[in-house]
């Protein structure tokens, strides 16, 4: 059982799926970053008056804590039913299904789109070693608000190449794990 950190659903519990696969960020990298989004000078509007994208969501956890801090509409993006069916019951369970939509998609290969997020979550599994191209791709195929804020979470000794169009505005690290918040600079 994972715990909502902040915000309407404060210490309610969600459910994370039961396999090898799904690693939830843990509460205290979630409370990193949500501080960082909320007083950053980056984040230009604030955090509930965006769209929010939480790919390769897992149980949805980052999502649902936007969700929860007022966040008007999240996407949750995930390829395992398993984790499709986790995040329909915590959407469902905290009566916020209205205010999302679950896809289950590859999201090594997004589809174009023409709705705009200023906020997303990357979550791969840590074996996923190319990130830069994953971010290209969701780049190209329209997915990000001008402005968009990334948040990209890998283990720590992972290469990264910055993705064209974005710069670092800050880095967690926390354990094995770090975690890049990426700002979109066109």
């Amino acid at each position: 059982m994972l715990k909502i950190i902040e915000g309407k659903y404060k210490r309610r519990n969600i459910l994370a799926p039961n396999n090898q696969k799904t690693r939830p960020t843990s509460s205290r990298m979630r409370k990193s970053i949500f501080d960082i989004l909320s007083h950053s000078k980056y984040f230009t509007d604030k955090i509930f008056n965006t769209k929010v994208l939480d790919v390769f969501a897992g149980s949805g956890i980052m999502g649902i804590e936007c969700l929860s801090r007022g966040t008007t509409y999240c996407k949750f993006i995930d390829n395992s039913n398993e984790s499709i069916n986790t995040i329909n019951k915590n959407l469902s369970g905290l009566n916020i299904k209205l205010h999302s939509s679950v896809i289950k998609l590859d999201a090594i290969h997004p589809p174009t789109t023409t709705e705009k997020y200023g906020l997303s979550f990357f979550d791969p599994p840590y074996s996923t070693l190319n990130f830069s191209i994953i971010i290209a791709r969701w780049e190209e195929k329209g997915w990000f608000a001008k402005n968009a804020i990334c948040i990209y979470e890998k283990r720590k000794d992972t290469l990264f190449s910055l993705p064209k169009n974005f710069l670092i505005i800050k880095n967690i690290t926390k354990g094995t794990s770090e975690v890049l918040i990426l700002k979109k600079f066109q």
